[in-house]
């Protein structure tokens, strides 16, 4: 299982995987995130669209 958790979260999310049974826990930061769509492609062709 993979989460994403905002770094200012990070120890209250790690004390709560902790509590509920979680053994591990590994972090690495994000350094790429692929939503289904992008917002700013959207803006570009609504833009584009404009004119």
């Amino acid at each position: 299982i993979g989460i994403t958790i905002p770094s200012k979260n990070l120890l209250s999310a790690v004390e709560y995987l902790r509590s509920i049974g979680a053994t591990q826990v590994i972090v690495v930061p994000v350094r790429y995130l692929f939503l289904e769509n992008s917002p700013s492609f959207a803006r570009l062709c609504a833009q584009l669209d404009a004119r």
